[in-house]
């Protein structure tokens, strides 16, 4: 039996292509090209940065760690993906696309980036590029470069998730409770906030890049720098608190979770088990039509 998420993802990409054919109906184009992204050189070194892809193309294939890829998308016909696939002995290069999702898409192999221009058609007048390499998009002959027309309309429509998009957050977060439970563990073990990372990931089983956004862990007055992520190797002479903000990937979707732990039973603890059963009522009363400022104004009077 197959995982929830991939029988979810025929209807997940029936939606992209339905959106995509609005877009480009309502801003006289013919066709999105949405770029992976680029890998980038560290500065006077032989090393590139982390490679972060364009959330618009994972959008359609969970595919996040392979550059120079592109897919072009008209919301009527088959996807077309040209997939990056050099011949390297340097590098680990991803496997060719065999997977829950390859079959939606017509695949064409790219060995060399600058091969995209054979797949491309010459006329892109009415084609639209997505991405962030705007020298790239120049160099090929685009025109038309994120649009504010068509980022505007995707962005306000990612804002409704898919039940494949859903399925997905809900993996990414199981994955994160089980880093949270052994951060937990190794706080109340007296780890320090090198040791807790560590532990997190582990449990996670992503390494620091692979892991939505840079973890806060933070101990004692360290919780009290917003976004603090320092990691000190020591331990403190005293364990007092611990505030831990820490996601989990999954497909390209993200959880993002966070706590707060006292590390005795005293009066800080109590205060925080109070604010966890304030958080559960308004969990609670969560339901569609709800209006944020509603909820905020109802979380004061919790409080207060």
């Amino acid at each position: 039996m197959r995982p929830a998420y991939q029988e979810l993802y025929a209807a997940h990409l029936f939606q992209l292509q339905q959106r995509t054919k609005a877009v480009l109906a309502r801003e006289n184009l013919d066709a999105l090209v949405i770029h992976s992204g680029q890998a980038k050189r560290q500065f006077l070194d032989d090393m590139d940065y982390p490679f972060k892809v364009n959330p618009l193309f994972k959008a359609w294939i969970p595919v996040v760690d392979n550059p120079n890829c592109w897919l072009i998308v008209d919301g009527v016909n088959k996807p077309k993906l040209a997939f990056y696939l050099p011949k390297d002995f340097w590098h680990k290069v991803p496997d060719a696309p065999d997977s829950f999702w390859s079959g939606f898409f017509d695949i064409q192999i790219l060995e060399k980036a600058n091969q995209v221009e054979r797949i491309l058609p010459y006329d892109k007048g009415r084609m639209a590029y997505l991405g962030e390499h705007i020298e790239v998009a120049t160099a090929l002959g685009f025109s038309e470069i994120n649009p504010e027309g068509v980022i505007s309309y995707l962005h306000y429509h990612r804002a409704y998730k898919t039940d494949y998009e859903l399925a997905c957050m809900r993996q990414a977060n199981t994955l994160a409770v089980a880093g949270h439970n052994a951060a937990k563990a190794t706080f109340m073990a007296g780890g320090s906030e090198f040791d807790i990372q560590l532990a997190y990931l582990a449990a996670v089983g992503q390494g620091e890049n692979e892991v939505p956004y840079g973890n806060i862990i933070a101990l004692n007055q360290n919780a009290a720098i917003l976004h603090y992520t320092a990691l000190e190797r020591k331990k403190p002479h005293q364990f007092h608190s611990f505030l831990i903000d820490a996601g989990a990937s999954f497909h390209g979707y993200a959880a993002d979770i966070t706590r707060t732990y006292s590390f005795l039973d005293d009066e800080f603890a109590a205060l925080i088990n109070a604010m966890t059963d304030i958080e559960l009522k308004l969990v609670d009363g969560l339901k569609p039509g709800i209006k944020y400022p509603d909820l905020h104004i109802e979380a004061h009077q919790h409080i207060a």
